[in-house]
């Protein structure tokens, strides 16, 4: 390691605060010992993000996952109805608009139908790479102060970091993580100066309700 390197860590680990007896490593150690119990789950989702004129833009949405890597969202709120799949048969994203089943196509994860302000795509959704983002936030991907505290249900951690999904930005993020079950429940994302970005929220979280394999396969294929 150069000694430029060296100072950078050393200036960063000044920039620091943890509640006692909280280790960033052990937090991150018990969000993957939880999830690797998990085979399959499903949770309600709800984004928040800024829009005109001072308003909120609200998507929600019932997300189910199965290992290893099979999604499906059900929106409710905008677009009621439709349903999203990844990975369809041929490796790119089912849709299927409003329900109408006439309608169904498929698209590459990266499409414009699909693209959202946050960079964020379909296949970078699920609970472990979210853990891993956390992980990263915390170590390579930091750019400023780490903050760490307790609530009684959880653990918040507050660090600014590279952009997770934006190369070229950094986002002050916030994760709630429940105690109970050390899994993410919310984020919050803003920008470096305070203004927010965007709110996730996880509820109603059901491990391993026995998800089938069908589930995913809306077209029968």
């Amino acid at each position: 390691m150069g000694m430029n390197s060296a100072i950078f860590l050393a200036l960063l680990a000044t920039l620091s605060f943890a509640a006692e007896g909280i280790d960033p490593q052990e937090i991150v150690r018990n969000m993957e010992l939880a999830y690797s119990k998990v085979d399959n789950y499903r949770m309600e989702v709800e984004i928040t993000k800024p829009a005109d004129e001072g308003a909120w833009k609200e998507e929600r949405f019932t997300y189910t996952y199965k290992r290893p890597n099979q999604i499906r969202i059900d929106f409710h709120k905008p677009h009621g109805g439709t349903i999203v799949v990844y990975p369809a048969k041929d490796g790119k994203v089912f849709l299927r608009p409003w329900g109408w089943r006439f309608l169904d196509f498929h698209v590459a994860p990266d499409n414009i139908l699909l693209a959202d302000p946050s960079g964020q795509r379909v296949d970078q959704t699920d609970l472990g790479l979210l853990i891993r983002n956390i992980e990263r936030c915390m170590s390579e991907g930091r750019r400023g102060l780490l903050e760490i505290s307790e609530e009684e249900r959880s653990i918040v951690v507050e660090v600014l970091s590279e952009d997770l999904f934006r190369k070229g930005e950094n986002t002050h993020y916030t994760f709630v993580i429940e105690k109970e079950s050390w899994l993410p429940t919310e984020i919050r994302e803003a920008a470096p100066g305070g203004s927010p970005k965007r709110r996730i929220v996880f509820s109603e979280i059901e491990l391993n309700p026995g998800v089938k394999e069908s589930f995913f396969r809306p077209d029968g294929e």
